[in-house]
């Protein structure tokens, strides 16, 4: 079962094709999927065209009424899907859709959490000016991963969904999504696997500007190495400084000219004491890291390893692996749609049950904070509105309009919750002292002076029309 996650902005030339080529080609393996267009704020046919196969009922289309970015419309296609395993690809013709069935087949039997078409041929490498920061992305990635990495961010691969969930507040919202979500797997014990594919000219124009998309690339990658693994590009400053130093120190112990060996001899001690301080800092830096994400991967397993079906198996579901503790939001919304699939044995039962229980508390506690609010304004009005309005003309505005809102939340809570009804009794013998306190500290009456008991039946309390007569 695969998901297939479709962005297109402006991309009526090949979308078509694209949405023809990926259901030929799922169908020929005979893999059940579902595909997800995002229409991401498109200003040409694109929306039209992606509209008529949804009343096929071929696909499901998300429009954004505005581009919000390659990565954003990604990830809300994931959050819709309705699998675990998600494939994700360009409307544009670049990607040989009938790989498809080689990844899919890949990552359920192979065991791989992820698997990227690596990308192949002239119209991938482009024109000599890409290359190096091509060359530089790429060196940086695999210094950081330890890893070798054949295509960091191809457009075409099939991943497994909880990566995404897991990751998703540092997962790029833009074109760097595959960069992020690429060093996301690898620097988290994920496996990947890379398989060569062919890339085709691109149907349409670009919407990539390539100065300010590289730098933005290279920040985000940056900024992904720090958060996963700081130390590593500290440690590259201070390889640098202690090479410095040593050539440095080479330096002092050539030269005969006084001025010169002191210029270099201070250089040396400077560079191999900033080394260390730099060092220092980036230990720091893993530290605070570990500190404040203390779990990545589940480990020893890996997700989608034969190992991890064993856990399955135990009892050790995807829904325990997303940490409850940690992402409350996104284990939520893995078993609601647990829930709506009917896999009922993936639930996160315990947890589940613990926020049933807290949902009913909740509502018992609001009935009780309501009602100490509406009967603490009901004493107000019974025992002081006559001796305010005899001093100044005042109709009690301000105390009317909260006793009228008390009543009308309670009234709703208990009409969507009727079960709560027989609670009210009990609700309003707890919520009564604390509603003499509060009536006590805003009058500045003694609490001797109101009645030790409620005096107001409930019907009176929940009546829109009941206010009491003035003392």
């Amino acid at each position: 079962m695969l998901s297939v996650i479709i962005p297109a902005c402006d991309e009526e030339s090949a979308i078509e094709q694209t949405i023809e080529s990926i259901i030929s080609n799922l169908k020929v393996a005979q893999i059940e999927h579902e595909i997800i267009v995002i229409n991401d704020g498109s200003t040409d046919c694109t929306g039209e065209i992606v509209a008529a196969f949804e009343k096929q009922g071929i696909v499901h289309v998300i429009h954004h009424p505005q581009p919000g970015g390659y990565g954003h419309s990604l990830k809300e296609g994931i959050l819709q899907a309705r699998y675990d395993l998600i494939a994700i690809t360009d409307a544009d013709g670049t990607y040989p859709h009938d790989k498809l069935p080689d990844l899919y087949k890949v990552i359920v039997e192979e065991g791989y959490d992820m698997v990227v078409g690596a990308r192949t041929g002239p119209e991938y490498r482009g024109t000599f000016l890409k290359m190096p920061a091509r060359w530089v992305f790429l060196w940086l990635s695999e210094y950081a991963t330890g890893q070798k990495i054949d295509d960091i961010n191809s457009g075409l691969r099939i991943f497994k969904k909880e990566i995404v969930l897991k990751y998703l507040h540092t997962i790029s919202n833009g074109f760097s999504f595959t960069t992020t979500i690429t060093l996301a797997a690898l620097l988290n014990g994920y496996f990947v696997k890379y398989i060569p594919i062919n890339y085709y000219k691109r149907i349409g124009k670009s919407h990539i500007l390539y100065w300010r998309d590289s730098l933005r690339s290279l920040q985000i990658i940056v900024e992904n190495i720090l958060y996963y693994n700081p130390f590593k590009l500290f440690l590259l400053r201070v390889n640098m400084m202690l090479s410095i130093s040593l050539m440095a120190f080479l330096g002092f112990l050539v030269v005969d000219n006084p001025k010169f060996t002191l210029f270099w001899g201070t250089n040396a001690a400077f560079s191999f004491a900033a080394a260390f301080i730099i060092a220092a800092i980036g230990l720091s830096a893993d530290l605070i890291r570990r500190i404040s994400n203390p779990i990545s991967k589940p480990s020893p397993l890996c997700v989608g390893s034969p190992v991890n079906y064993f856990m399955v198996a135990q009892g050790k579901t995807m829904s325990k692996l997303i940490d409850y503790e940690t992402d409350l939001y996104t284990w939520a919304l893995h078993n609601a749609q647990l829930l709506r699939q009917g896999r009922f044995a993936e639930l996160d039962v315990e947890h589940l049950a613990e926020e049933l229980e807290d949902m009913g508390r909740n509502n018992r506690q609001e009935i009780v904070s309501r009602l100490k609010i509406l009967i603490a304004h009901l004493l107000k009005w019974q025992y002081q509105f006559k001796q305010i309005a005899e001093i100044w003309p005042w109709e009690g505005g301000s105390w009317r309009s909260t006793i009228i809102e008390q009543r009308v939340q309670l009234n709703d809570k208990l009409a969507t919750n009727p079960s709560l009804k027989p609670f009210l009794l009990e609700a309003v013998a707890n919520a009564y002292p604390h509603a003499v306190k509060l009536a006590a500290k805003e009058t500045k009456i003694p609490t001797t002076d109101f009645p030790q008991k409620c005096l107001y039946y409930i019907e009176q309390i929940l009546d829109e029309d009941f206010y009491p007569e003035n003392q």
